[in-house]
């Protein structure tokens, strides 16, 4: 099972991007971020031309997530549980059973900056991904991938910079203990499986040109799995190609692929 993550900056946007790219890859699983558009615009008959169907949660401008399979997808759930906080105004959690493997698709918050309401909001959400989320429908025995963008790195080589960045939205305590309450759940980052040397691979770069090219990046986004779904992972990697296209979103897709035999 070939499994990717990728926050694309607008599905209309970049529709012809992620079009071709699933096209050269033919991912059994394709969960989609920050689509921005409302579910009636979203561009659900393009990907049946190639014989993915999706379900999707959107928004108009903002936010927004997607799961694209060319299997059945079952078991359709769209944002939090309602636990006596209400539902979450943001479209920014799906999730879909693929193949007997339960795919979560997620949109953490940004935070705008530390000490701000956005800055609590996104803490909370991350509360709420493990406490009325994970811990409510889930178990970790099951097989299980939790896949999107964390905007949380979790260790210092996780950014170029790591005096940069520190105390940032994503690199505070705050934001990675928060991360680390929701992998403590009992996930797994399969690109560090794949890549435990600490390498700078990371998956944001900003739209300076200078970004890229002197790879002054960040990795935020993961394909995190279950001890079942790891002892399963063959292969990670991000496709930095598809970050150096013409007009592509900020973020590369993250792959992950799963023996599923």
């Amino acid at each position: 099972m070939k499994v990717v993550t990728w926050n694309v900056n607008s599905v209309r946007a970049r529709c012809e991007r992620v079009y071709q790219w699933i096209k050269r890859h033919q991912p059994d699983v394709v969960c989609l971020q920050e689509t921005k558009c409302v579910d009636g615009a979203y561009p659900r008959r393009e990907f049946e031309l190639l014989g993915y169907s999706s379900i999707f949660h959107g928004q108009k401008s903002y936010n927004g997530v997607a799961i694209l399979s060319p299997h059945p997808i079952h078991d359709v759930f769209k944002g939090f549980v309602d636990l006596g906080e209400g539902e979450d105004p943001q479209a920014r959690l799906i999730a879909g059973t693929i193949q007997g493997v339960r795919i979560i698709s997620a949109y953490v918050p940004n935070g705008g900056r530390v000490g701000t309401t956005p800055f609590d909001y996104k803490l909370a959400w991350l509360e709420r991904l493990r406490a009325q989320y994970l811990d409510v429908h889930h178990d970790p025995a099951e097989d299980l991938l939790l896949c999107g963008d964390f905007n949380v790195a979790p260790e210092d080589e996780d950014v170029w910079d790591a005096d940069f960045w520190r105390d940032s939205i994503i690199c505070h305590e705050d934001a990675r203990a928060a991360l680390e309450r929701v992998t403590s759940f009992g996930l797994h980052d399969t690109f560090r499986q794949h890549h435990p040397d600490k390498t700078r691979a990371f998956s944001w770069w900003d739209y300076t040109p200078s970004s890229l090219k002197l790879n002054r990046g960040v990795r935020i986004d993961f394909v995190l799995a279950t001890e079942s779904m790891r002892q399963r992972c063959t292969h990670a990697s991000i496709d930095l190609e598809e970050r150096e296209q013409e007009k592509p979103s900020d973020h590369a897709p993250v792959l992950a692929t799963f023996s599923m035999g």
